[in-house]
């Protein structure tokens, strides 16, 4: 992988500071994505499937909305920063309308 960064570190820092990225094939089966995560991970996937939940495609705004105030809530469990209010109808490109965005596409198809 190659990336370029818009500025070096200050002198004495031995890096870049950065988020987490997570970079995995998505034409892998149920089982296969499971066996690939942490195992907290797959006890929560497991509880929330036997509690009736079930894992989609999101495919229209009311989903990618939905998945907003999720991640809203859970900032806000967290005691994170206060997010504002997922917006009813924001600009094509921003807040959960970036889906929209033809890189964020890339790779799933891609895959």
């Amino acid at each position: 992988m190659r990336f370029f960064l818009p500025a070096a570190p200050p002198s004495g820092v031995p890096g870049y500071r950065a988020g987490a990225t997570v970079i995995q094939p998505l034409n892998r089966t149920n089982e296969e994505l499971l066996g690939g995560m942490h195992p907290s991970k797959r006890r929560m996937v497991r509880h929330a499937l036997a509690q009736g939940y079930e894992i989609i495609e999101a495919s229209t705004p009311e989903h990618f909305q939905a998945f907003a105030r999720i991640q809203r809530e859970a900032k806000i469990r967290r005691g994170q920063w206060m997010t504002p209010e997922v917006q009813a109808s924001p600009p094509p490109g921003e807040d959960w309308r970036e889906w929209e965005l033809p890189w964020m596409w890339l790779a799933a198809r891609g895959a």
